[in-house]
């Protein structure tokens, strides 16, 4: 579930290949989208602030911002502050019907609508509302089609439908001996790869999402070069960085452990290795370790980390339950010991 809440929310951090024809909203896009994947979460937030004050006809600026909150609490792995997204929220759906009133049910408006209900969606399943994440992400997607009915080259819309088209499929292969179930994964993937062609904002954000579509198709190397198309403009982005190692999970374990590495020395740079990431990335490190048959180093690590959580007093979920996986992981490690 967190793999899919992460691509689904990179999905939305984008704009269509048509620039929005104000120039300085243009830029104040371009600006604060490119903050929030260099991880400078403080300057995007500060540039969306100044897209609200200066276009305040526009819910781009709470958009974003609500983009840039949860963004930030999917890196740092801490709770999300819902009062201020529900704020946010209600904004943008205020602000978007009456730029409706205004200009009609151009391009824009479902545009706008389809960001604040792909957003909203993604909000959802993070507070484990699956049927309201389910019925906003159903409307955001029927947006993004009135956005095509408008323009057929509104690329934006391949990112999203691509994605819809190719994991919805893969969440029914179990229901596809029913004659109205549709396979849908090549034409999914067929949009994505489009999008990654012809979007300007939003390709690198497009070949992000294929990184995972790869990965799920056991195209572990073309994820890997995606992976690395990113990354080299972007070469300290964390989410990009745990797909990556995801990838090289299946090809180079030592690569694999080496980049989760990278991922915590960057989150003790930017002092935010909490209480969750930590427990999280050990483990994953630990648990490669211990496929790799070097026990001693796993154990030592889930040693380290039972040590450390054996004082703690914690309501987290998370952490409970990695606490649990390092127990019983250190259990299989002392049996091969």
């Amino acid at each position: 579930m967190v793999r899919f809440n992460i691509l689904f929310l990179f999905l939305f951090l984008s704009l269509s290949a048509q620039r929005f024809p104000n120039p300085t909203v243009d830029s104040l896009l371009t600006n604060g989208i490119n903050f929030i994947l260099l991880e400078d979460y403080n300057s995007a937030e500060k540039n969306f602030q100044s897209l609200n004050q200066q276009f305040p006809d526009l819910p781009l600026g709470n958009i974003f911002l609500a983009a840039v909150n949860i963004s930030k609490a999917t890196d740092y792995n801490f709770e999300l502050n819902e009062d201020k997204l529900d704020l946010l929220f209600e904004n943008a759906e205020e602000i978007t019907e009456n730029y409706k009133d205004k200009y009609g049910e151009n391009l824009w408006y479902h545009y706008f609508v389809a960001l604040v209900n792909g957003y909203k969606s993604y909000y959802s399943i993070e507070q484990k509302d699956y049927l309201s994440g389910m019925f906003d992400g159903i409307e955001s997607i029927k947006s993004f089609e009135n956005c095509l009915e408008i323009d057929k080259n509104f690329a934006e819309a391949f990112v999203i439908i691509g994605n819809y088209l190719y994991w919805k499929s893969k969440k029914t292969e179990f229901l596809e001996w029913f004659p109205f179930i549709e396979d849908n994964t090549d034409q999914g993937i067929k949009f994505l790869e489009r999008a990654v062609e012809e979007t300007t904002y939003s390709r690198k954000l497009a070949v992000y999402t294929l990184i995972w579509v790869y990965i799920n198709e056991k195209r572990f190397q073309d994820a890997v070069n995606l992976s690395r198309k990113i990354l080299d403009q972007y070469p300290n982005n964390r989410f990009v960085k745990r797909a990556l190692a995801s990838a090289y999970y299946y090809l180079d374990k030592e690569k694999s452990i080496e980049i989760l590495n990278q991922i915590k020395s960057s989150l003790v740079e930017d002092n935010a290795l909490n209480g969750r990431n930590k427990i999280i990335l050990n483990y994953r490190v630990a648990k490669l370790y211990f496929e790799l048959k070097n026990y001693k180093k796993a154990g030592d690590i889930c040693s380290k980390l039972l040590s450390d959580y054996a004082q703690t007093k914690t309501s987290d979920d998370v952490i409970i339950k990695r606490i649990e996986m390092t127990k019983e992981l250190s259990e299989k490690i002392k049996e091969n010991l």
